[in-house]
């Protein structure tokens, strides 16, 4: 099923849901229970229709100042689509909708509409502002009797005890503290809008204002900031008040900034900037979010983004190059985490844009050919590539490009485009673009097939036009692949939950209509107390999946004794590495009567007595071509040959030993991550062992099937064997069955092994370095037992940490199946409220 299927699938769900409540209206007698079930039921199905019909949202967020605004405006293709300036500008969030325009017709804006916050909205934000400032003054360390202001409702009350507390405490007492006094303007910049509005928001909120297209920076831009004023601001009611109807002008947008939610624009694009048809029909809108921490909007600007965040499928993290911190963007992940997007949507939703690369000066000298002696000479390029790994969870050094960072400046295709705000000069920039070209394609050469070849097509991309053509397709692909994902999590997570609902809602509506035996007193009392021991165990056991969580606390048995269970994976990978036979091999191969060695005697003398300047294993590349002079082969060229025993000759030999032995301790930790289920089933079993005896009573059983009869099977399989460890098996096996990805693990294991495939192994003299690590007055043979043991001991570390990582991410792989197992088990007990419910209307006593 294709994922418009799916979509289709669900929208389909939902609108049954909805006819069904329509055409099967509830006894007038029932319970209060019923109708919030209702109610429950019609906000799930209508958010599931919204959200399936709805195009896909690609949030894109950062700092202020970081040009989110430009670069968007020169993404479509035109630079001056939105309102930019070096100083924070973006007030509001902005909502552009996108649509093919005609072919030779300009990207523009066709319809603007400001959207403002409704009565509850501004409730729920001068609330947050208040709250923030009473927890900022209480950590002050002044008396400033902030806690009076808790509970206050002025919107509804007046503004008498908010403004009263500013103006002698704020202001009388607390000094030169700038940070509470921005707060509080907030609040006035709030409560002179309401003024504004005749402190009748309700007139506004709830509906869209059409306003013209070229207004749209009058309700985006941020008011002029000025230092903070000597005295709190008072209350001044306008002499005229505004006449509100659409459409609505600079005055109106002025009056009401600090009450607008967002701007929806639909953009017309330009198909020769941006082709939107290669979208195949998928509708894609962009979320402008304003930068966090400008002065004046930061307590508002927090509470608006996170009510507009709901519901983004994907992410464009905007970082600024010359200064690539991620800690702004922070506040938003924090606010998606509370919306209840999990890391993996995280990870799996975020590009990253780092813009205003034409700050970034490409090194000088000679161009690196490869990416670790590139990224040491030019360190804010290394900075902006940790910045996207932390964001993005890819890892170079386990061989993982970044495919979603794009390098990118909007100032630059601005000046290219002729429209480039002063102090750019288009000359410099097309230079500067040309340089880092360069400097890509040297890389190409000579990093192609590793993590470098990412960084080489970026650097090549930004020399072409700034980085927008790439951006265009990253987002493009990621919209469609990653975007349409998300979008189709969300349905699922909305389609459980309600599932959840119309199962509760007919297990209550077969209750009602059945409901003819009354409930003895005893029997209710008993019920209770068995029904409140169930849910006990059943915490118990979902307090029971934090080790799941927490790695590190599991153990498993090891000689007899408990140990840590990433340190018995540390003691084996150790073990694993020192039993490779090729360490032998390797040292035994090398001895006093080589060849080698006595040429090198005849060339060096004695250690440290000949010229080691003159060493023939001093740095130099390596010649693929020169003969080893190890002897016959046999048929693979990667072994030499000792008394007819096969002795490695390249690192390849080394990945593919290292590789076999992560897929065999993997293995072996997957039977002691069954055995660590199989223990959580242990303890289930002990937990209702009493219990379900009790379940089984006569009279219990026959009130139970009454009462909540759709719940009974739930029950009896949370009291009985669970057999999770054979279903987390059966998943298991099924990981191991999936060729493609088995695959996948195995290269993956191959890229981590700490060994170049293509270098020949160190006891060839023309491979080992003379270092200070490796003495330069030490024998052939010294340094080559040390360049060894090195590798040894690299390869422990290497499989330590990937055997590690496996099994952490299964861990967390399966932590979530039992979760939602107890999660759909646990559903089966009623809750304490709607057990008296039921015992009350069936009669039950006290």
């Amino acid at each position: 099923m294709t994922e418009y299927e799916q979509i289709a699938a669900l929208r389909r769900k939902a609108a049954d849901a909805l006819t069904g409540l329509a055409n099967d209206p509830p006894p007038e007698s029932g319970p209060g229970r019923l109708t919030e079930l209702r109610q429950e039921i019609r906000d799930l199905a209508t958010s599931i229709l919204d959200k399936a019909s709805a195009p896909v949202s690609i949030a894109t967020v950062g700092g202020y100042s970081n040009g989110k605004s430009a670069l968007l405006g020169a993404l479509l293709g035109a630079p001056r689509l939105l309102p930019t300036n070096p100083s924070p500008t973006t007030g509001n969030v902005t909502v552009l909708r996108l649509r093919a325009g005609t072919v030779g017709a300009p990207t523009s804006i066709t319809e603007a509409t400001v959207e403002f916050m409704t009565v509850d909205e501004i409730d729920a934000c001068i609330t947050f502002i208040l709250d923030r400032l009473v927890e900022h003054s209480e950590a002050s360390g002044l008396d400033l009797e902030a806690d009076s202001l808790r509970g206050a409702r002025p919107r509804a009350e007046g503004w008498e005890r908010v403004d009263a507390w500013c103006r002698t405490r704020l202001w009388g007492k607390a000094g030169p503290d700038n940070l509470g006094k921005q707060m509080a303007l907030e609040l006035a910049r709030i409560r002179d809008a309401l003024g504004e509005v005749h402190q009748q928001p309700a007139a506004l909120g709830g509906r869209p204002w059409r306003i013209d297209p070229g207004l749209i920076a009058e309700g985006v831009n941020l008011p002029a900031q000025s230092a903070v004023p000597t005295a709190y601001p008072e209350y001044r009611p306008r002499r005229r008040p505004l006449t509100w109807a659409d459409p609505l002008g600079t005055e109106h947008l002025a009056a009401a900034f600090p009450l607008i939610r967002r701007i929806v624009c639909t953009v017309s694009v330009d198909p020769r900037a941006w082709p939107l048809e290669d979208l195949h029909g998928l509708e894609v809108e962009i979320r402008d979010f304003p930068g966090l921490g400008a002065d004046g909007s930061g307590s508002r600007d927090l509470y608006l983004s996170r009510h507009e965040l709901r519901g983004i499928d994907a992410i464009l993290a905007v970082l600024h190059a010359p200064k690539p911190v991620t800690h702004p963007l922070e506040a938003y992940y924090a606010q998606l985490r509370t919306l209840g997007y999990g890391d993996d949507d995280l990870n799996r939703a975020t590009v990253v844009a780092a813009n205003f690369f034409d700050q970034v000066g490409p090194p000088v000298g000679a161009p690196a050919t490869r990416l670790n002696g590139l990224l040491d000479r030019a360190s804010l390029l290394r900075d902006v590539c940790v910045a996207a790994e932390n964001l993005t969870v890819r890892s170079q050094a386990r061989g993982e490009p970044l495919d979603r960072l794009v390098l990118v400046s909007a100032l630059a295709a601005l000046a290219g485009a002729g429209v480039a705000p002063p102090g750019i000069d288009a000359v410099s920039a097309v230079a500067q673009r040309s340089a880092w070209s360069a400097t890509g394609q040297a890389l190409a050469r000579g990093d192609e097939g590793r993590p470098g070849r990412r960084i080489a097509e970026l650097l090549g991309e930004y020399g072409y036009d700034s980085g927008l053509s790439e951006l265009r397709r990253v987002v493009e692909e990621h919209a469609r692949v990653h975007g349409l994902a998300n979008k189709i999590a969300q349905l699922r997570r909305a389609e459980q939950r309600l599932d959840l609902a119309t199962s509760r809602y007919a297990e209550q509506l077969t209750w009602l209509r059945n409901r003819n035996t009354p409930t003895s007193d005893q029997d209710g009392r008993d019920l209770r107390e068995l029904v409140g021991e169930l849910a006990a165990a059943t915490n118990a056991m979902r307090r029971d999946l934090a080790h799941f969580r927490a790695p590190h606390r599991l153990t498993t048995e090891r000689d007899g004794t408990r140990v840590a269970l990433l340190r018995a994976i540390a003691a084996d990978s150790r073990q694993e590495v020192d039993s490779w036979p090729h360490w032998g091999m390797i040292i035994d191969r090398l001895d006093a009567t080589h060849p080698w060695i006595r040429q090198l005697d005849q060339a060096t003398g004695p250690a440290g007595s000949g010229h080691p300047d003159d060493h023939p294993f001093d740095d130099g590349p390596v010649d693929d071509d020169v003969d080893d002079d190890l002897g016959p082969r046999p048929d693979n060229p990667q072994y030499g040959a000792t008394n007819g025993v096969a002795v490695p000759n390249h690192g390849s030999v080394l990945v593919d030993q290292f590789a076999r032995s992560a897929a065999s301790l993997v293995t072996r930790y997957r039977a002691v991550l069954l055995d660590v289920v199989g223990d959580w089933e242990g303890r289930q079993r002990e937990r209702f062992a009493l219990l379900e005896p009790r379940l089984a009573d006569e009279r219990i059983r026959a009130l139970v099937v009454r009462l909540f009869p759709d719940r009974v099977s739930r029950i009896d399989r949370l009291v009985g064997d669970a057999r999770m460890r054979h279903r987390v098996a059966t998943w298991l096996t099924g990981l191991d069955s999936a060729a493609a990805a088995a695959e996948a693990r195995q290269d993956r294991r191959r890229r981590a092994a700490p060994f170049d495939p293509d270098r020949r192994l160190p006891w060839h003299p023309e491979v080992i370095r003379v270092t200070d690590e490796v003495n330069r007055s030490q024998s052939h043979r010294d340094r080559h037992v040390f360049t060894v043991n090195r590798m040894r001991l690299a390869a422990e570390s290497r499989l330590t940490e990937l055997v590690q990582g496996e099994i952490v991410e299964l861990l967390a792989r399966i932590g979530p199946v039992l979760d939602r197992y107890l999660d759909n088990l646990g559903a089966g007990i009623p809750s304490a409220r709607h057990l008296e419910e039921l015992l009350r209307t069936s009669g039950s006593g006290s």
